[in-house]
Parts: C-alpha cells; structure tokens; sequence
C-alpha cells in the first residue's frame, strides 16, 4: 500500500483569539484522482475548567480532472488522542475536481495542569480505491492557569527567600492573563491572614508584622508561606505557593532598666554607713534591676562580670566579696529565651583597702 501525505497549518480568526487550524492530506492507495483531506482545529478554550474543543473534519477530494466517485458504505475510523470520534461506514459521491465532507464533529479535551496540551488525529478510510490514512500531533493553545508568586526586595524587585520581621517586601504576581484578579494570603506558625483581596494588579508591598515575633518566643527565625489564589471573575483557577524564612532582628534584644550595689555586711554599714565598702569585710550584693525580654520573650539568664570574672545565674542577685580596692566596675547584662543579650550597664564601688592588724615586734 503506498500513502503520502501532505501537511499544512494555518491560523484562524475566532472570538477574539488566535486559534491553530491543520490541515493534513492523504492520497489513496489505489488512485491519484482522489485524496483525503482532514482539518483539525480548537473550536474553543474553556479557561475556567481548563479544556477545550477540538473539531475534525473529514473530506475527499477529487483532483486531476477524475472523474466522479460514488460508492456506498466504506469503513471511517476517526480518534482524538485516545477518544474514539466516529468508528463506522460512510458513503460518497465525489464530483469531478469536486469535493465532499464525509465526517464532521467535535470533542471536549482536558489540558495538562499547566494549561498545556497536544494530542494525535488519526483518521483511516478505507475506500474501493484503497486507503488513506492520517496520523498527526496537534498541539492546542496553552490556558492560562494559576499566577505564580514571588517575594522581592522593594529596592531592586530581586527575588529573595529571607527578610526580617517589619520589613517592607514586594509581593510579585507573574499572571498568565492579565485579567485575572489575585488573593493573597499567609500563614506564619499556624496563623492564617489575609494580605490583599481581589487584587487587580500584578505587585503589592507588604510589611511582615514585627507582632509574627510574639510567636516564636525561643527562636531567632520561622517561615511562613504565601498564598496566592487566581480568579477569572468569580471562579478559582488555581492557587500557588511559596515560602518565606523570617528573622528575628537583631536590634530585638531584651532590656532591663538598672544595675545597683548594696551592702549586706551590717558591720561596714553600721561603721562607715551605707554606700561605703571595705576589702575583705564587705558582702556586695549586685542587683539587676527591671529586666524584661521583648515580642514574646522571657529572662532566661543574668549575667554579672566583676574584678574579671564572669557569674550568670536564673536570679537576678549575685553576692559578691570584693577582694580589690579602689574603684571597681560591675558590669550587667540580661539573656532572653532567644539567646539574645541585652546592652551592658554598669555600676561602680569605692572599695576602702584594708588590712587586718598584726603583730611585727613583740617586746616582753
């Protein structure tokens, strides 16, 4: 059996948007006075639903001056991708450098995911004069679907995955039709927000609430994700995603108001009076005053660094002996549950010298 076949597209004007027409030939294997002629089309994009309709159409031709063809029932099998359109008989009456449409329909085919599609037409028909067949790929148009989402610095619009709590970032929306509507919205630590509702346009800027922070109480950094929901008019076509790595500043830090000195050696005080401290007799004790963590926080350790060395505990006193003399700087500062420590403060302490008395010379 010999066959050729002849390809050739072609677009089409139809409601508004450019659709792809094939049209494939086929001769038979019996004559060069008749072929077979099969246009293939996409009749109509469902963008909500993501489908369209494809049409095929199934013609014999006569060519060469032939004479004309008249016969009954001959065998037509027609498939789109993998739905069989037409499998039964047909007969024809060509006229002479004529035509005739032995077939025409039309099927509703679901795209790919992302909108994409392509599928084969065959078409087979076994004539009195032999047979044509067709077996092609047409590729539909690719529907819109969901618009992807990206986070991006306001300073240069460069993507980014990271950015810190109350800072101002850029919510970019890549559309794959531009009237499409977007809502966009978050979850931080199983929390739920909306962001921007029905929103028109493809950028918003958005402020990460520095009140996210309160939610993370031991940790320094969270992620979140983004949603982005596409709307043709009133129906969702899809949603899309991405997610975001958040960072507690590190201007965040706790605070407390004061460090102060007392004397809890009543001998000294009662001596020299408050305020006054005496090497090897006072019991300093050092009080870190007012302290508080900050977005969720709590105090998890005091620190105190006196005559050089480094004490840390739970509570916020340390008693200290002062083995020096002079003037001696105590400085404090406070950890919170992110492990982030506060400003130092200091307080200083005269420390009067003093040596118990003793014997040099015993004269008997």
């Amino acid at each position: 059996m010999s066959e050729r076949l002849f390809n050739r597209s072609r677009r089409y004007w139809r409601r508004g948007d450019f659709y792809l027409m094939a049209t494939w030939y086929s001769s038979f294997s019996g004559t060069s006075y008749m072929r077979m002629k099969v246009n293939a089309w996409e009749s109509g994009v469902d963008v909500v639903n993501n489908q369209s309709i494809v049409n095929v159409e199934v013609i014999l031709e006569s060519l060469n001056g032939g004479y004309p063809f008249t016969y009954d029932s001959y065998p037509l099998s027609v498939w789109v991708g993998n739905v069989e359109l037409f499998n039964g008989y047909r007969s024809y009456n060509v006229p002479s450098n004529g035509s005739v449409m032995i077939y025409n329909g039309s099927v509703t085919v679901p795209h790919e995911s992302d909108g994409s599609k392509s599928l084969t037409i065959y078409t087979g028909f076994q004539s009195a004069h032999g047979r044509a067949t067709v077996n092609q790929t047409l590729w539909l148009t690719t529907i819109p679907r969901a618009s992807q989402i990206w986070v991006q610095r306001t300073s240069d619009n460069l993507n980014i995955n990271t950015a810190e709590y109350g800072q101002t970032v850029r919510l970019y929306i890549e559309k794959a039709d531009p009237s499409f509507t977007s809502t966009i919205y978050c979850n931080w630590n199983g929390i739920t927000e909306g962001i921007q509702e029905r929103y028109t346009g493809d950028a918003v800027n958005w402020t990460i609430p520095v009140g996210y922070m309160n939610r993370i109480p031991n940790a320094s950094s969270s992620w979140g994700t983004i949603y982005c929901e596409t709307y043709s008019g009133n129906t969702l076509i899809g949603t899309k995603t991405i997610t975001l790595t958040t960072t507690v500043p590190a201007s965040v830090i706790p605070t407390f108001t004061s460090v102060s000195a007392s004397e809890l050696n009543s001998l000294v005080t009662t001596a020299l009076g408050n305020g006054n401290y005496v090497k090897g007799f006072s019991n300093t004790r050092f009080t870190i005053n007012g302290a508080s963590g900050i977005y969720g926080s709590e105090i998890s350790q005091y620190k105190i660094t006196f005559e050089n060395y480094n004490y840390g505990s739970v509570q916020n006193t340390f008693d200290i002996a002062p083995s020096t003399s002079g003037t001696v700087i105590a400085s404090a500062k406070v950890v919170d549950s992110r492990g982030r420590e506060s400003i130092a403060k200091t307080v200083s302490i005269i420390v009067l010298d003093y040596s118990k008395p003793k014997i040099t010379t015993l004269n008997v």
